[in-house]
């Protein structure tokens, strides 16, 4: 193929003709080089969408790379920590030793449980080693995968289901290694129960409250007069028994923190302590509704009407609180992405989704484009596209490897787990 390069007049024709060609020829250039830069620009978005429908959103390719990641050291050095911190957290390990010891050594139990925290981080790194436990915490994350997938997918089902978060749970890991050190696991299963009940009845019972409350106290501030209206009495006789519900799940679950108290450590103990105080003052909170919401149905005066919206607004204040808190961590339970983040999240990645399916074929019809409309000099179109893909690929190579530093940094949050981290 002949290169049109050379844009001077052939011989015989008039400069004043050839102008308007040699001007066509470079505006055809540059659409060329236009398509070619645009086709590599995108190449690289194209990239990384691909990588989040390939990686990111495929729970089998996701489980085959933990099952890679848990073959290092290094991770399981940093996650044999993690589970035995669990495991003192949730666990009275000194109680626990003291009830197995004879009188005599008894006093011996502190010393001792200190001196098994090496012990169990020994025993921890043996049994990541192991087969089972690996595939263990191979299906802990493909389980947390698959509700992140979930969330992308139809978050308005997985929000009613999951409160908006997206957990790891490890919990099966920890009580394992309790019982590979000879403690009663038991504890560990009555907190997750506990932990369980807050994340599930007591929070329908909350929201649902929440809501009743609000549908009334907006009929109060259109209220005229002191007379109820038929609407306003309807919604107060359902809030009455959302109320009951609630003070019923309340009490159930008070009775279970108090159980799971006897048996925890100390800082979990705290905590469990806290969540009990917190839940008996939205008790009290409570109860003064309901006597004033039976105040407003017997006699709808005046004065009863008016102390009505204060009654509302104090248990309103606190069941806000309660929803947008985590009161006690489940043993063993790291999360993922929590629910402020959910639009962002969703909607970052279904874009690149939708992009993973549709930039290929734009970057290769643009380079096919490019390609055919360089006739005269389609070799060195052809070099250019080529060029333009190895561009694309270091580049973003290049950002991997720059990235990877700061990824690093960003994620560990102490030296000692930095190795982990660069070896996932």
């Amino acid at each position: 193929m002949a290169d049109q390069s050379d844009t001077s007049p052939p011989e015989g024709v008039p400069a004043a003709r050839s102008e308007p060609a040699a001007s066509l020829q470079r505006s055809h250039r540059v659409l060329v080089w236009s398509l070619i830069v645009l086709a590599s620009v995108l190449l690289v978005v194209s990239m990384t969408a691909n990588w989040v429908q390939r990686t990111a959103l495929d729970t089998d390719q996701v489980q085959d790379t933990t099952d890679q990641i848990l073959a290092d050291e290094d991770v399981q050095q940093a996650l044999s920590i993690y589970l035995v911190d669990q495991l003192y957290a949730n666990v009275d390990v000194q109680a626990a030793l003291e009830q197995e010891l004879p009188s005599r050594f008894k006093a011996l139990s502190a010393p001792i449980a200190a001196a098994t925290r090496q012990l169990a981080l020994n025993v921890s790194e043996r049994a990541l080693a192991s087969p089972r436990v690996q595939a263990l915490v191979s299906d802990a994350v493909g389980r947390a995968h698959q509700r992140f997938v979930n969330l992308i997918r139809s978050r308005g089902e997985y929000v009613a289901t999951t409160g908006g978060e997206v957990t790891l749970d490890y919990g099966s890991l920890v009580a394992d290694l309790a019982a590979r050190l000879g403690v009663d696991p038991a504890t560990i299963s009555e907190i997750r129960r506990v932990v369980q009940q807050v994340s599930t009845d007591l929070r329908q019972s909350l929201t649902a409250a929440q809501a009743r409350i609000k549908s009334v106290r907006a009929d109060l501030a259109q209220l005229q007069g002191g007379s109820l209206s038929a609407q306003l009495q309807e919604d107060l006789g359902t809030l009455q028994q959302s109320v009951a519900q609630l003070q019923t799940t309340i009490a159930s679950l008070e009775t279970t923190i108090r159980r799971a108290e006897e048996k925890a450590p100390s800082q979990l103990e705290g905590r469990l302590a806290g969540l009990n105080s917190r839940l008996s003052d939205l008790d009290g909170r409570v109860t003064a509704l309901e006597d004033q919401i039976a105040a407003v149905l017997k006699n709808p005066s005046e004065a009863n009407v008016q102390q009505l919206d204060p009654a509302l607004a104090s248990p309103q204040s606190q069941i806000t609180t309660l929803l947008g808190r985590q009161v006690v961590q489940t043993p063993g339970q790291l999360v993922v992405i929590g629910s402020d983040q959910l639009d962002g999240v969703q909607t970052a990645v279904r874009a690149l989704r939708n992009l993973g399916f549709v930039l290929p074929l734009l970057v290769l019809l643009l380079y096919v484009g490019a390609i055919y409309l360089a006739r005269g000099w389609r070799r060195r179109a052809l070099i250019a596209a080529g060029g333009g893909i190895l561009v694309a690929t270091l580049l973003v190579l290049l950002v991997r490897r720059l990235s990877g530093g700061s990824v690093v940094d960003s994620v560990a949050g102490s030296e000692t787990v930095k190795p982990a981290v660069q070896s996932v």
